[in-house]
C-alpha cells in the first residue's frame, strides 16, 4: 500500500518500524 503517494523500500519500512518501536518503547519505561 502505497503511504503520501511515495513507494519505500522495505529497508525504510523496517527502520521506520524500529523507530517507532523505540519511541514506544521509551515512552513505556517508567522513571
Amino acid at each position: 500500500m502505497k503511504k503520501e503517494g511515495r513507494w519505500r523500500s522495505p529497508l525504510e519500512d523496517r527502520e521506520e518500524e524500529n523507530r517507532m518501536k523505540e519511541r514506544d518503547h521509551r515512552l513505556n519505561i517508567p522513571n
